[in-house]
């Protein structure tokens, strides 16, 4: 009999194993990536009998997904990517990536997103959702698009904060959604009065208090934070009663927390996260490292607060970067200057990643109209990158240059955590670059 669990809401832990096995067989079965994972580390998996088995199975990270040799190397086998849906990381590591999978999956991961929110505001259908990210205008056109009783409006980042909020203002939605730094500029313009939004919904990035603060100043609605990731779709929900806990999506996903031999830590103990979507076949994401970290909150025999028994997580870091200021005086969301250098490669890769020339790449800016971009680069031949990036970031504002500089690894700081934009004007600001062309180094 056909085993259709992955799909139900409220699992019960003996779904959760069902699911994950069928999930860990599939994989092994039909998708080239994992099998080779799995066959050097020596897993059979007929002997993953479920969520307790998972340190058993190798951590894959996202360089194995986003640079295969083919995209067919990444997909279940006999899938048409063509009949897929498809979304796309906004690169917050440094590195974006496609994924993949099919309408049914697509519409499970919006109902369990859904569901997270109604967790936290009483919405009622049907419902307008403003969602302001780093989509591309040709790909999602500021027009309303009605998915069942649900109309999503998308609005692009690169677009003046002023209209950005007039959309909001037009459509008057229940929900908004969108990078704490995006919504936090909303809000410095002026933010929303309205009876009907109900929800403003933070994703992406770390949500700071100093932030929430400013954005319930500005809008009239219960702003919380959501923990989602394009692999996986909502990992965890703001906790109603704790908002400086999370509880994870245990329909959706299983979460870990690991030292850096792959080994979970104990209760409270921070660590990488890893996750494993319940959900996807088509685009498997296994033990897939999340480049962010966290620690699990001890449980007691009580439900939480809330009433809700789902685990509690903390996340610490791995999506904090700086907002970046233009030549005119503008301050803009680290993920538009992210997305500005993900597209100007979005045309250079051949199976599928938005670009297979560099692993990762790391900006700080130290003067108003300077950037520096570091780029550790991928083996092979390396693309000018002098001729392609100035360009692009160009199109933020004409007068922001930039030095690049081709490195063997990136300065990870004090802290030794990851980021990808960080800001070096407090000692410096005012300050001009010189004009010229980009330098590389």
């Amino acid at each position: 009999m056909r085993y259709v669990a992955r799909y139900r809401c409220n699992k019960g832990s003996a779904d959760i194993d069902r699911t994950l096995c069928r999930l860990v067989s599939a994989a092994y079965g039909t998708v080239r990536v994992y099998r080779e994972a799995f066959d050097r580390a020596g897993v059979v998996p007929g002997e993953i009998r479920g969520a307790a088995d998972l340190p058993r199975l190798p951590i894959l990270k996202k360089e194995a997904l986003a640079r295969p040799a083919s995209l067919a190397d990444v997909l279940r086998r006999g899938v048409d990517p063509g009949h897929c849906v498809r979304v796309g990381t906004s690169g917050s590591t440094g590195l974006p990536l496609n994924v993949y999978m099919s309408r049914t999956e697509d519409q499970y991961r919006r109902l369990l997103l859904w569901r997270a929110w109604r967790r936290l505001a009483p919405l009622r259908l049907p419902m307008t959702v403003v969602d302001v990210g780093n989509w591309v205008e040709g790909d999602a056109p500021l027009a309303a698009r009605r998915r069942g009783p649900i109309t999503i409006v998308r609005v692009s980042i690169a677009r003046p904060v002023e209209e950005q909020l007039a959309v909001v203002r037009r459509y008057r939605p229940q929900v908004i959604s969108g990078y704490p730094t995006a919504v936090d500029l909303l809000a410095e313009a002026g933010g929303v009065s309205d009876r009907r939004l109900r929800l403003v919904a933070c994703r992406g990035e770390i949500l700071d208090a100093a932030t929430r603060k400013t954005i319930e100043g500005a809008f009239s609605a219960r702003v919380a934070d959501f923990y989602n990731a394009e692999e996986v779709g909502n990992i965890a929900w703001e906790c109603p009663a704790d908002p400086t806990v999370l509880h994870v999506n245990t329909d959706g996903c299983i979460v870990e927390v690991v030292d850096d031999a792959g080994r979970q830590v104990p209760v409270g103990t921070e660590g990488r996260i890893v996750v494993s979507n319940l959900s996807n076949e088509t685009m498997p994401f296994l033990r897939y490292d999340l480049a962010d970290r966290g620690s699990f909150c001890a449980e007691g025999d009580e439900p939480c607060g809330c009433g809700s028994r789902a685990p509690r997580l903390r996340v610490v870091s791995g999506r904090d970067d700086d907002y970046v200021v233009l030549p005119d005086g503008r301050r803009v969301s680290p993920r538009l200057l992210a997305m500005a250098i993900n597209r100007a490669f979005s045309g250079l890769s051949p199976c599928g990643s938005l670009y297979r020339h560099f692993r990762r790449f790391q900006v700080t800016q130290d003067r108003v109209d300077h950037v520096r971009i570091d780029i550790v680069p991928e083996s092979g031949p390396v693309p000018d990158f002098g001729a392609i990036l100035p360009a692009a970031l160009a199109k933020l504002h004409p007068d922001l240059r930039c030095t690049i500089r081709v490195v063997e690894c990136l300065d990870l700081g004090p802290s030794g955590k990851y980021r990808k934009v960080i800001s070096a004007l407090d000692a410096m600001e005012g300050s001009r670059a010189s004009d010229g062309p980009a330098v590389l180094s």
